[in-house]
């Protein structure tokens, strides 16, 4: 065995000893752990739901929520049986309440309450009973329920505004409503947005094209449930069919044996939807606990990524939304970010140089500032740190080239408006093109990558509102009409592969003699707007080289919404096609004639008024 330095790339130094003629294989000598058991007493008659999800494995690495501060898990259910020897260690009686009768007695009159919040929290290792899966969380007993089993969506909101303005970090509904309420819609979405994480039961009646709430609201997770072998859908369990956003995750929901009223335990009804949602919910505070920087949207996207596939075994195929939740890969997998470029925005002001003319744009002989949104795919990146640079000759050395972003998180914008990169400076000989910047990120935990982005430099020319001899337009500058501008009778304008031309609020672009483009795949014409927005009006007609024969490409607001369209036709083909500006990117294309595909690239322009034909 040979021992290397902790700083050795593993990989390269195994593939290293692996192409050694002497030497058979290489492979490291892996740390293990042992699987974490607790010592209640009862443990063993949960032993096979929670290996289904593979429990002792994730407590190997998170053993409990109990971190501190505690997690907190609040259960809007029937209450809780207050004293019970295995709930009452984890119950904040303080910030429980009964929103029923409206007062602060939570007892569990159904022993619904009582058997979900063990499932969750039941205290571990207290030679008493069973250890739920986040046990040593706190858990805050929200009673929406009468003594008849009576709930309503106004309580359950209520319930919801109480859980967040207390801290809890996520929330168990084992409950559901089959009419939609935009006060509990609202409740969920507020309280989701204030970073908690919200898991409800997807219901119990054998169905997935009827929505239920709140499972069916995109801020919740829906759980369906599993039989004992970890893959066949429980009968009861509803499912995706009509409705693709009910179940998101399924887990084990049949017999599950926990807590109930009078100091007990049992699983003989502990089968439902109901009982599946807290081992979600147990599993995401164990996730907390062990990062406790991660927002409850990476969360959820953690458990969602590190499901089990059920396969063809939960019927209807495909109907299990992200699969089988699994404690084990959840928590063995590093939670590490993916961080990406959203936007740039380029502040060329003229205050910060002179040779600056405010279009936000690069273009030759400017010096710029760039401020740049960034996003997590994966995990919260925190502490992040970014190094700009370019190796295109065309831009100078970068004077502030690294900033800090702080917090980048899962699916929301991070911006650097107050430190942006600055002295980005174009040589003033500068031709149009693109310019390729890397980012080298890193943050805790040891995260590093490193990202690209694009630019253009525009070295702007504007052509005369009449071409009356043939004309070739080049790359290397970047065309903009301002006015009406036409192509004479005895006049070719030809365009060359990657140009830009781009138009002003008053400016059109007319074809009375013949226009000539040659783009290809990987260089195509771009026609766009000065300003990066459609207005209302059709061009006259352009016509192009598109997809190997002649073709017309009309502008115009063809669905009467104020908005530029594109509508392209192929005479060889007889193709038609309409793609839709939808108010901030185009619409996939619509082909209304048949025929092969068209060639095309995206096209936004403001241009004179005209008619359009096809």
């Amino acid at each position: 065995m040979i021992r290397l330095d902790p700083a050795t790339d593993l990989e390269a130094a195994r593939k290293a000893y692996a192409a050694d003629p002497n030497v058979l294989y290489a492979e490291p000598n892996w740390e293990g752990a042992l699987c974490y058991v607790p010592t209640d007493p009862l443990y063993a008659q949960t032993a096979s739901d929670l290996a289904i999800i593979g429990m002792e494995e994730a407590w190997a690495v998170q053993s409990g929520a109990g971190v501190s501060p505690a997690v907190v898990v609040a259960v809007i259910d029937s209450g809780v049986e207050t004293y019970h020897p295995d709930l009452a260690p984890a119950l904040d009686l303080a910030n429980s309440w009964n929103f029923t009768d409206n007062n602060a007695n939570v007892f569990d009159d159904l022993g619904h309450g009582t058997r979900v919040a063990g499932i969750i929290g039941a205290a571990g290792n207290n030679a008493e009973g069973i250890a739920g899966v986040a046990f040593g969380c706190t858990l805050l007993s929200l009673d929406v329920t009468t003594s008849a089993g009576v709930v309503t969506t106004a309580d359950v909101s209520s319930a919801m505004n109480w859980a967040v303005a207390r801290g809890a970090d996520v929330v168990n509904m084992s409950l559901r409503f089959s009419g939609a309420s935009q006060t509990l819609q609202n409740a969920c979405d507020a309280a989701a947005a204030a970073g908690v994480l919200l898991v409800a039961a997807a219901g119990n009646e054998n169905q997935g094209d009827l929505p239920v709430y709140p499972a069916s609201y995109d801020s919740v997770i829906g759980v369906g449930a599993v039989m004992d072998d970890g893959t066949a859908r429980a009968p009861f369990s509803n499912y995706n069919n009509l409705q693709r956003n009910l179940v998101e995750i399924v887990a084990p929901g049949s017999t599950v044996f926990s807590t109930i009223p009078g100091s007990q335990y049992n699983g003989t009804y502990g089968s439902g939807t109901s009982f599946a949602a807290p081992m979600v919910s147990g599993v995401a505070a164990l996730l907390k606990a062990h990062y406790p920087d991660q927002s409850a949207a990476a969360i959820r996207a953690h458990l969602d990524a590190t499901c089990k596939s059920v396969g063809q075994a939960f019927q209807p195929a495909n109907s299990a939304g992200a699969g089988l939740l699994d404690a084990k890969a959840a928590l063995e997998t590093p939670m590490m970010p993916k961080i990406s470029v959203v936007s740039v925005t380029v502040d060329d002001n003229t205050a910060y140089d002179a040779h600056n003319d405010a279009d936000a744009i690069l273009g030759p002989d400017e010096s710029v500032k760039l401020v740049l949104s960034l996003t997590s795919e994966k995990a919260v990146g925190t502490n992040v740190t970014a190094t700009l640079s370019t190796a295109n000759p065309s831009i100078g050395p970068i004077s502030h080239n690294t900033v800090s972003f702080g917090a980048v998180d899962h699916d929301l914008g991070t911006f650097n408006s107050a430190d942006p990169f600055t002295t980005i400076t174009v040589s003033a000989s500068a031709v149009s093109q693109p310019v390729v910047f890397s980012l080298a990120l890193t943050g805790d935990g040891g995260y590093s990558d490193l990202t690209t982005f694009s630019l253009q430099i525009e070295n702007v020319y504007t052509p005369p509102t009449i071409i009356g001899t043939n004309t070739t337009w080049t790359k290397d500058k970047t065309y903009v009409i301002t006015q009406n501008t036409v192509v004479m009778n005895a006049a070719t304008l030809t365009i060359e592969p990657g140009t830009t031309i781009r138009f002003d609020r008053e400016g059109g672009l007319e074809v009375r003699g013949g226009i000539v483009s040659e783009g290809t795949e990987s260089e195509q014409i771009v026609f766009t707007s000065l300003d990066g927005m459609p207005g209302g009006g059709f061009d006259p007609e352009v016509r192009m080289s598109v997809g190997g024969g002649p073709a017309t490409i009309v502008i115009g607001d063809a669905d009467n919404d104020g908005d530029n369209d594109i509508v392209t036709a192929n005479s060889d083909s007889n193709n038609v096609s309409l793609i839709r500006w939808n108010g901030s990117g185009f619409d996939p294309e619509v082909r209304m004639g048949g025929g092969s595909a068209l060639y095309r690239s995206s096209l936004m322009t403001r241009t004179t008024t005209g008619t359009m034909t096809s």
